[in-house]
Formats: C-alpha cells, sequence, structure tokens
C-alpha cells in the first residue's frame, strides 16, 4: 500500500528494499512464510514472502473454484520453494507451493511442463537452447 508523503508516493517495496531476502539466498526446498497478495486467472497465487520477488503458486484455470474455498486474499500462507530461475528471463522466478493451508489435493491439473522464457529483440540466442527450454522438438 502506498504512503502519501505530500508529493512523494512511497511504496512498500521501495522503504523495504533492504529487508527483503535476495534470491541467490533462497534454495530450493526453503520453507517460508507469506501473505497471499494477488491472484492470477491463468498462473496461480502471488505470495509476499519477504524476498526480493514474490512467489507463485501455480494454479492452473479449472481449480480455482476448489482452490478459492480455501485460499483467500491476504491469508497468511506456508510455502515451499520448488523452483528459482533467473528474474530477467521469467516473469515469476520464484516457484512455491503451497504447504498451508494444505491445497495440493485441490490442484488436479497439472501445470504446464515448462515456462517460456523471455527474449529480448536484441539479442542473440542459440534457437536449440530455446528449443530446449521450452520444450520445442
Amino acid at each position: 500500500m502506498p504512503e502519501d508523503d505530500g508529493d512523494l508516493v512511497v511504496y512498500r517495496s521501495d522503504w523495504e528494499a533492504e529487508a527483503r531476502k535476495p534470491l541467490k539466498d533462497l534454495k530450493v526446498g526453503d520453507t517460508l512464510t507469506g501473505e497471499v497478495v494477488c491472484f492470477h486467472l491463468y498462473h496461480g497465487a502471488v505470495v509476499d514472502v519477504g524476498a526480493e520477488f514474490d512467489g507463485l503458486i501455480m494454479i492452473m484455470e479449472p481449480d480455482w473454484l476448489r482452490v478459492r474455498e480455501v485460499l483467500h486474499m491476504s491469508a497468511t500462507v506456508t510455502v515451499r520453494v520448488t523452483a528459482i530461475h533467473k528474474a530477467h528471463r521469467f516473469r515469476f522466478p520464484l516457484e512455491v507451493e503451497c504447504v498451508t493451508p494444505a491445497i495440493a489435493h485441490l490442484l488436479l491439473t497439472p501445470p504446464p511442463p515448462d515456462r517460456p522464457i523471455i527474449i529480448y529483440p536484441d539479442e542473440d540466442i542459440d534457437d536449440a537452447a530455446v528449443r530446449f527450454v521450452c520444450n520445442f522438438s
């Protein structure tokens, strides 16, 4: 929530930047506590875990009807880090799974195996590497 200081608007991420844990200090398997801050219908639930980037709980569109009964905005959740991606390549570089409340039994639709990477226009990148990362034949 922004704070109004006359002519200057300060966002939480600006004044808490020093207190946030860098992505490089996290490891797959770490357990963190956070707050659900946003829902994306096609991506999942975004959780502020106190890290440099918010974590994403992957929830596919068909599963929302079951999950919405358990997972709410501003809910405090415990999550486990499942994947850490390069921040400049992925929209959600920190993927997490929800430990509490338990929602794994409600997630019946598997997420896609790989997320598409971001390729910049002026970037020289090997086509074979892109096909491998994106799981294209």
